[in-house]
């Protein structure tokens, strides 16, 4: 359980040099805002998206540093995240998810031909860039496991 434990405040620590950086960066932004009046709505679309993984990082943050302080919190925390019949559904659900979001961005793909050439190339890179990382992770597990 100790080693469980570290594992914990090296998350915690993780998580919150990102939510420092998220912080600077939706600082960046507010300041560009100010200078940027064309670009309002994506600036203001990007702070609230900065905004809303700060409020989820402190909670992780919050639930991390309760759980390491109290023992029966830390052992429920364990017994979550080494279920493993939910590692065998999140298992499931992400590969048939993975799945289906290719297969809808290929329909996508197709029909943006007709509508606008550069999305077309766009979703044309994302699915391959897609599909090359599945790739490189199907590999590595491969010759990890």
């Amino acid at each position: 359980m100790e080693e469980f434990s570290k594992d914990i405040k090296k998350r915690s620590l993780l998580i919150k040099i990102v939510l420092c950086i998220l912080i600077i960066f939706n600082i960046v932004l507010y300041l560009f805002q100010k200078d940027a009046s064309s670009l309002e709505f994506g600036l203001s679309f990007q702070m609230g998206i900065c905004t809303g993984l700060v409020l989820m990082g402190v909670i992780i943050v919050y639930k991390y540093e309760s759980a390491v302080k109290q023992d029966e919190q830390l052992m429920k925390l364990y017994i979550q995240e080494h279920d493993e019949r939910k590692i065998l559904i999140k298992q499931k659900m992400c590969q048939s998810s993975l799945i289906v979001i290719v297969l809808c961005l290929l329909i996508a793909d197709s029909l943006a031909a007709y509508i606008n050439l550069v999305v077309a190339y766009t979703l044309t890179i994302t699915i391959f860039m897609m599909l090359f990382i599945i790739l490189a992770f199907k590999i590595y597990y491969f010759h990890k496991y």
